[in-house]
């Protein structure tokens, strides 16, 4: 179901207004899910895993989540940066790598495949 903005920021108002504990569980629920659905910021999504291996301020490479302030690892190489990005990915159910050059720019992507997946594809490169 579609809604206009306007409509869309109706719905939002009423749902704000009416989610508190006077309701009944089920319905709070489902004004929850109507917020969820329907009101909540769109962005990157919650579940999704990605990781940034770039240049840090004092010229070593950092491995970051994107949204966050501070790095996941900092290293002297990057391919030691990259390894670790892979390997934090592989941990956390596979994922997306993108690999920055000294500048900052996108030199390289990669998807990473889970770490633990119990049926691993039969064909490999």
């Amino acid at each position: 179901m579609r809604f206009s903005f306007n409509a869309r920021a109706k719905l939002c108002t009423f749902v704000r207004a009416y989610l508190s504990p006077r309701f009944s569980p089920a319905l709070q629920m489902a004004q929850a899910l109507l917020y969820h659905v329907y009101c909540k910021p769109r962005g990157e999504h919650p579940t999704s895993n990605r990781r940034f291996v770039g240049p840090s301020s004092d010229g070593r490479w950092q491995v970051k989540k994107p949204g966050s302030d501070r790095a996941s690892s900092t290293h002297d190489t990057q391919g030691q940066a990259i390894d670790r990005a892979r390997q934090i990915l592989e941990n956390n159910g596979g994922g997306e790598l993108t690999i920055q050059n000294r500048k900052g720019v996108i030199r390289d992507s990669d998807t990473v495949a889970p770490g633990n997946d119990p049926n691993p594809p039969r064909d490999t490169k």
